[in-house]
């Protein structure tokens, strides 16, 4: 039986990325009955932003999914399955512009999710200033990287 699995998973269609990324293309899934899925990165491109696109192209395959990424990322690897809409974070004496935030909140409301899920958690506070506004209107899910501060964090 394992055997048999194993030798399935090699016969699936793979995909290849510029990035020298493997990733297996997801099987047709039924439809109906999948959940609606924000995710929400926004951090510079790096390791939490790429983790973000790894999440988003995970759970494609189980939700129809929606990832909002600041323009830096609009070059990471996203699965065909995911809607990826850019923003431009924009800022004005140095903290969120309430425009940013604005659309946003557009992106999602427009894609009439579930649930919401922020990747980058307090990592980078843009996305910090969203909460209390995402939090009234749809669960909110956060993923929190390095509780424990690093040295020179305060």
């Amino acid at each position: 039986m394992i055997q048999h699995q194993a030798n399935d998973f090699f016969k699936r269609p793979m995909t290849a990325t510029s990035i020298k990324t493997i990733t297996e293309t997801p099987p047709p899934l039924q439809e109906r009955g999948k959940p609606r899925l924000v995710i929400l990165t926004l951090p510079p491109p790096a390791g939490i932003a790429y983790y973000g696109a790894l999440l988003a192209n995970a759970m494609s395959r189980y939700a129809h999914v929606r990832a909002i990424i600041c323009e830096e990322m609009k070059s990471f690897p996203f699965a065909a399955s995911v809607d990826v809409a850019i923003i431009r974070k924009e800022k004005i004496f140095g903290l969120p512009h309430p425009r940013s935030y604005r659309r946003v909140l557009e992106l999602i409301e427009e894609f009439q999710p579930e649930i919401v899920h922020d990747t980058a958690g307090n990592a980078f506070k843009w996305s910090c200033g969203l909460w209390p506004l995402l939090a009234r209107r749809w669960p909110l899910v956060v993923t929190e990287h390095d509780p424990q501060p690093h040295v020179g964090m305060n």
